[in-house]
């Protein structure tokens, strides 16, 4: 396969040299889009308070029990800056005369977390002005008293 009969044959180069040094190279570049990634946006866990909550735990259980017992139920979102929440009781009827508070809440850092104030808008809507959050999964935890007992919700929403 040689050019000239008398001539020895070429060696053969061995592929893995150059196919190691890619495959080198591409993980080198997985890992620098990973770092970049990870670097923009750090998942960044932050709790807090959970000694007070695990010491208050039951005294939390019994209000969810009787705060469930009213059989209320509610809407809530966040739309223009506006955080709004209609409540209604077991028979559809909107509950009125309540005073509330809401914690916002990102699993992923406390600082963007904050506490508003609601006032009745309505017959059962209760709203605050809340600078629009960054876009992404909150964790609403409202509390309304003014009724029968406490009444609790949690939820998450999706601000776009």
């Amino acid at each position: 396969m040689s050019g000239s009969p008398g001539e020895p044959p070429k060696p053969r180069r061995s592929p893995w040299p150059i196919a190691i040094g890619v495959g080198l190279s591409i993980v080198i570049a997985v890992n620098v889009v990973f770092f970049i990634v990870a670097s923009r946006n750090p998942p960044v866990i932050e709790t807090d308070e959970y000694y007070d909550k695990a010491l208050h735990h039951q005294a939390t259980i019994d209000e969810r029990k009787a705060s469930q017992a009213l059989g209320w139920t509610a809407e809530a979102g966040v739309e223009a800056g506006t955080l709004r929440y209609t409540v209604k009781d077991g028979q559809g009827a909107p509950v009125k005369g309540l005073k509330g508070t809401v914690r916002l809440k990102r699993n992923e850092t406390n600082a963007l977390d904050g506490t508003v104030t609601l006032a009745e808008a309505g017959p059962g809507i209760y709203e605050a002005a809340h600078p629009t959050p960054k876009p992404g999964l909150w964790r609403l935890e409202a509390r309304f008293e003014g009724g029968p007992a406490p009444w609790l919700d949690a939820r998450t929403v999706r601000i776009e």
